[in-house]
This record gives structure tokens, sequence and C-alpha cells, in this order.
């Protein structure tokens, strides 16, 4: 089936299954894919679709005229450790992910259950809550601290944090960025631990642990924006 949306052709693919309810995804900015249970007709469906056409061209529209708003759809570029994927989605039994590093895709299966975006920003989560507690645990044996709670946030602009009560935050976005980035936020965080401000003391300490910690702040405040969720 193949209909017209900003008058430009949109190929739809009907997939029927064993669901109570109609589920839409835009795939690519030239394709969208129906879930649908069984005994539903075409003619229901595209009068769904239909209902759906201003949303949809919302979201496609989203996609070309700022590139800083995700559509999560398949085509569009995710950063995972300093390196760009491209994601490709399907079907499947289950929500996964998969990094593919043969031709740098993310691969995502979704059972329909949650949408593109909900199991991206949880599997990047996971993936920070993993990644940047160990390397707290690492600076935090070289310098001899030890902090309260750490929390992984989806935040704008607040690459991390430190608490009176030594809890640290941090922002899942850093885990798209390259390693040495993420390092620096986590050394600057720690050593707030020792000195809750940002005086002398507090850079002398930084540079301790990391002597180029100017070069990577400054990549921090060019470059974090262009990694966003």
């Amino acid at each position: 089936m193949i209909i017209e949306i900003n008058n430009k052709p949109i190929t739809i693919q009907i997939k029927y299954s064993h669901r109570k309810t109609v589920y839409l995804r835009i795939i690519s900015q030239d394709k969208i894919e129906i879930r649908s249970p069984f005994g539903i007709n075409e003619k229901k469906i595209l009068s769904f679709i239909l209902k759906s056409q201003t949303w949809i061209s919302n979201q496609l529209n989203k996609a070309n005229t700022n590139p800083e708003v995700r559509a999560y759809i398949e085509g569009e570029t995710f950063y995972y450790q300093g390196q760009g994927y491209t994601l490709k989605v399907n079907i499947g039994d289950r929500d996964h992910i998969h990094i593919n590093n043969l031709d740098n895709t993310i691969r995502l299966e979704s059972s329909g259950r949650n949408n593109v975006k909900d199991i991206l920003i949880n599997w990047y989560k996971d993936q920070a809550s993993c990644y940047i507690r160990d390397r707290v645990n690492y600076y935090e044996s070289i310098i001899g601290v030890k902090s309260g709670r750490i929390s992984i946030k989806n935040q704008r602009t607040i690459w991390g944090s430190c608490s009176t009560k030594k809890n640290l935050n941090f922002n899942v976005k850093l885990i798209m960025m390259p390693d040495y980035i993420l390092d620096y936020v986590v050394v600057h965080e720690i050593c707030h631990l020792i000195h809750f401000n940002h005086s002398k003391e507090f850079w002398r300490k930084v540079e301790e642990i990391i002597p180029d910690y100017k070069e990577r702040r400054k990549y921090l405040k060019l470059n974090g924006k262009d990694f966003y969720l």
C-alpha cells in the first residue's frame, strides 16, 4: 500500500499478529510499518493512517528541519562511546539492542510493547550505569575517596554534579562520547568530594589525575551539543 504525505509517496507495510490494537511505526522517511490484529481489513487500517497523518507529518518534518529533535526512525545516527552508528529497526519477540561494529549499526528489535525511543533511552541508561560506575570505582581507588549514591539522568546541559551528601549524578549522554571525555567528567566530579568548589586546589587535583584536562574540557564545551537523545 502506498499513500502520499507532504506530497511524498510513503510505502505502508502491514504485518498481522496476535495483538489487540493497531500499532504504527515510522521506519524511514518513505516507509511506515503497521502492526495489526488479524481480521482488520486494509480499509480500516487506511482510515487509522489517515487519522494519524498530522502526527506522521510532524515526525517526518522534525527529522528534516531540526537535527537535534529525534524522530527515532531507521536511518538516524546515534553515538556510542564516540562512534556513530546507523539505527536499524526490526520487529521481533522482545525488546533488544545489539551494536554491530562490522557495519556500524545499532540494531534495535522491538516487540511492540515499547516504542523505539523508550527502548533506546533505557538501553543507553543501562550501558551508562554499568560503565560509569566502573570508572567511578577505578578513579576513587586512585584518588582515595568514596562517593555515596550514583545516579544516571537524561539532562540537557549538565554533564555531572556532586551533592553535599557525596552523591554523584551523571548525564546518560556521556556514554555517547569518547571514553576519555567521560573519564574527565568522572574525575571532575570525584575531585569535588575533596574540594566542593572550583578553587585552584580543585583544578590542581583534577590535573594531577588528568594532565590534559583542559583539552578534554574544551572538547566538551565545543562538541557536547552534538550528542543528544
